[in-house]
């Protein structure tokens, strides 16, 4: 017994531990200690992987904050640029309204158009008479002095050209009023910004053809573009083509004043003839329509002196339109007559005179079309005023002069219900 004890005293605790339990006891303790250890190794893992974790976010939160700063002032730096920008654009469209209105026009609110073009149109020019003695005087740029700055600003400037540019030629027989002038002029019309005339009207072979022959010859040696006469029907009622900003332009010039012997033949040269066979020329509209993006027409037109337009002129205008045609103007009644928008398109049944010697108050009183033409809309039509001195030179009107035109120009289109806004020394009209 003493001996047994004494083992027992020398046996590990362990196994002291081990023979108090069954085997299956054992078995299930070691399990469970087996477990334990397992525990405790994943909360080991687990509190390595947090602190390995934990500075890793830190970094990657100050990486995104310094991404963040950053991106933030490259922003604000792209901003800053950005508003450069538009300052110095604002600034350029500043100077060049500056310089469209002679540094004086208050021009309306409303930004241009991104790619624009600008369309100018003015009325009948003739270079004769009164007008040839201010060139003779003054000299040959004389007549574009008040209005160059305005047509600088346009990409198609176009007037009614009022008589051949020749020194040959005799004044047709019976005809009342007959006008020439140099071909010089075409230079001077060039320069000062027209680059398109219409032709179809009552005075171009007042001459006959060979003052005619000599008009195209100076329009084309100074690349001014032409339309509503020549030497052959195709010619005559073909449009002029331009090419402006990528977008393709087309321009018919007619003429209901038809004098005896003007109009084309297979023997002459002539003007084209708006009088008769409309359906005819409209078809030359609906496919100058389907093969370019905007379409410009003018006719010379309607009563002498009369404020308002004739039905006839309503009729054709608005046939043309609705055949394709973007903006109608027209001419030939010395005064103004009023402006339609219809179907968001502009017609402006008399712009006057321009260059002209003028026959009293009325005669005086015209104004420039601006006419913006966006994508393939008519994005924005202005009105400048422009009053003729005596000798027939236009100058753009300021003050209680621009505001008498353009209120009479109100005035004389509410019979077609449009509506224009008449701001100091320019007017918008409105498009509807």
């Amino acid at each position: 017994m003493e001996e047994n004890n004494q083992w027992n005293s020398q046996r590990p605790q362990q196994d002291i531990e081990k023979s108090k339990f069954s085997r299956s006891a054992r078995h299930s303790r070691a399990k469970a200690r087996k477990k334990i250890r397992y525990k405790r190794i994943f909360l080991l893992l687990l509190i390595l992987i947090l602190i390995a974790a934990v500075p890793l976010w830190l970094l990657k939160g100050r990486a995104v904050r310094n991404t963040t700063s950053s991106a933030g002032k490259k922003i604000e730096t792209v901003s800053k640029n950005s508003m450069t920008a538009a300052k110095e654009s604002t600034d350029t469209l500043a100077s060049a309204d500056n310089n469209l209105d002679n540094k004086h026009v208050q021009r309306p609110k409303g930004k241009r158009q991104a790619n624009a073009i600008v369309f100018l149109g003015c009325g009948d020019m003739m270079f004769d008479r009164q007008v040839a003695s201010m060139i003779k005087s003054k000299g040959i740029e004389e007549p574009f002095v008040g209005v160059k700055d305005v047509f600088q600003a346009g990409d198609i400037v176009v007037g009614n050209l009022e008589g051949p540019l020749s020194t040959r030629g005799q004044a047709v027989e019976g005809k009342e009023y007959t006008f020439r002038s140099s071909p010089e002029v075409a230079r001077t019309m060039r320069s000062a910004g027209i680059n398109l005339v219409s032709l179809a009207n009552n005075h171009i072979m007042d001459y006959g053809p060979d003052a005619f022959v000599d008009t195209i010859k100076a329009l084309d040696q100074s690349s001014i573009y032409h339309a509503g006469a020549g030497v052959n029907h195709a010619e005559v009622y073909g449009p002029a083509l331009l090419s402006v900003k990528g977008k393709k332009i087309a321009f018919f010039s007619y003429s209901s004043v038809v004098p005896p012997g003007f109009w084309v033949t297979s023997q002459r040269p002539g003007i084209a003839n708006s009088k008769t066979n409309w359906p005819a020329l409209e078809s030359y509209v609906r496919k100058a329509a389907a093969e370019n993006d905007f379409v410009i027409a003018s006719f010379h037109w309607g009563v002498e002196l009369e404020d308002t337009a004739q039905a006839s002129q309503i009729q054709l205008a608005r046939r043309f339109i609705d055949a394709g045609a973007d903006v109608a103007i027209g001419h030939h009644p010395h005064v103004m007559q009023g402006i339609e928008t219809y179907k968001g398109k502009v017609i402006a049944y008399s712009l006057g005179n321009f260059i002209f010697p003028n026959r009293g108050a009325k005669t005086s009183e015209t104004y420039i079309l601006k006419v913006e033409l966006t994508g393939d809309t008519v994005s924005k039509v202005e009105a400048i005023p422009v009053k003729i001195t005596p000798s027939g030179k236009p100058q753009v009107a300021k003050g209680s002069s621009a505001n008498s035109i353009l209120k009479r120009l109100k005035t004389i289109s509410q019979a077609f219900g449009t509506e224009i806004d008449v701001m100091e020394d320019r007017a918008e009209i409105r498009i509807k």
